[in-house]
């Protein structure tokens, strides 16, 4: 078997791995719930990312709804950047913690098998 960390050859009934140390042999249940908090972080990232588009289309309708005046343009603007800085955010952070998520859903899946 080799180490999902570092790739070293490792006995099929080691527990770590003895090159870097990773912990070969996991709890299914406490892996189950890990696996149950990533997804939730995931769905949260992605209701950010709904909430900048909904901002940023709010801003680009204050913009036109005003008649494009001097200082309605400042708040649409801000108020654009605000949304499209929660889209890039939700973004980041909602492929992070999906990342997360399947590298221990691959992980649930070599120790059930």
């Amino acid at each position: 078997m080799k180490c999902p960390k570092c790739g070293s050859d490792v006995d099929d009934e080691a527990n770590f791995c003895s090159k870097c140390g990773f912990k070969l042999k996991v709890d299914t249940e406490t892996l189950k719930i890990k696996i149950n908090e990533l997804r939730h972080k995931t769905y949260e990232g992605l209701i950010s990312m709904v909430s900048g588009i909904g901002l940023a289309i709010f801003g680009i309708l204050v913009a036109v709804g005003t008649g494009f005046w001097r200082i309605a343009i400042y708040v649409a603007t801000i108020i654009l950047v605000l949304g499209l800085a929660l889209i890039i955010f939700g973004g980041i952070y909602s492929s992070y913690y999906s990342h997360k998520k399947d590298e221990l859903l691959k992980l649930l899946e070599r120790e059930n098998s």
